[in-house]
């Protein structure tokens, strides 16, 4: 009997680790940033992961519906308003590997600068190696900028075809680095991307959401939700995963993917 419950502790063991831990908990390792975009229209924006990184609104950005059920609301911004959320914070200049992803759905994209876009996200402090931006211009391509070295960079800028962000639809797009490859995905497509420089002459703004530079065509005219930043890049199967059938993945989502195992798998092991 004994060998028997012992056979038995053992199999529940193997069959318990089978189930964890939760491939998607790197998410949570490298996380630097996740802003949930659920505050109130004039709010500040807090970082979900308890990073401490609250990002200041400016001209009053407000609310929209979220990106799914069950991730509660977006932020709005306006582009005639200028409006943006920004954070003075160095740790987001990334000259390693990194990516960010979120959830976009634009209302106007016409008006977006025709060279480099308006921005979902950035990094500026004029010029700099980690400079960077992710963007939608004017036809609806996504670009992904990125200073290796100060000044300018001769491929630095990286941008799909046309028509991979449109108006009234949500998009998911990360923009990734891993090594000396940089990639753009939009839902959840690893897309073709066109090099050209990024140009000198950005502003020190920080880290923003919502825009890159002052100037109104630089600024974002729609609806960001799900904001990650992370410290390493994304494999395959976690984009796939914050893309989640055109969903968006919620902070509580990749927290209930990445944490503990859950009451049910204790209980089968008699635990609780």
């Amino acid at each position: 009997m004994i060998r028997v419950l012992v056979a038995l502790v053992g199999a529940l063991v193997v069959w318990f680790s089978t189930l964890g831990p939760p491939m998607y908990a790197a998410i949570l390792g490298k996380t630097l940033a996740y802003y949930s975009l659920d505050e109130a229209s004039g709010a500040n924006a807090t970082d979900a992961s308890g990073g401490g990184r609250t990002l200041t609104q400016n001209n009053t950005v407000g609310t929209g519906a979220g990106a799914s059920a069950g991730t509660g609301t977006s932020r709005d911004f306006t582009q005639s308003s200028l409006t943006y959320l920004q954070r003075t914070d160095s740790t987001f200049s990334r000259t390693g590997d990194f990516a960010v992803s979120a959830c976009v759905n634009a209302e106007s994209i016409v008006n977006n600068n025709t060279g480099s876009g308006a921005a979902i996200a950035s990094y500026m402090s004029g010029d700099q190696a980690g400079d960077w931006w992710v963007s939608v211009g004017h036809d609806g391509w996504v670009q992904f900028g990125h200073f290796v070295t100060n000044g300018d960079n001769a491929t630095g800028r990286r941008t799909t075809g046309p028509a991979k962000v449109g108006t009234s639809a949500w998009r998911h797009v990360v923009a990734m680095k891993a090594g000396s490859t940089f990639t753009v995905h939009v839902q959840n497509v690893s897309e073709s991307l066109t090099e050209t420089a990024t140009n000198t002459g950005w502003s020190n703004i920080g880290f923003n959401i919502g825009r890159h530079y002052t100037d109104q065509s630089y600024h974002f005219d729609g609806l960001i939700d799900e904001q990650l930043v992370t410290s390493d890049d994304l494999t395959a199967d976690e984009i796939t995963f914050l893309y989640n059938g055109g969903n968006c993945r919620s902070w509580a989502d990749i927290q209930n993917e990445g944490g503990a195992a859950s009451p049910q798998r204790l209980l089968l092991l008699g635990v609780g």
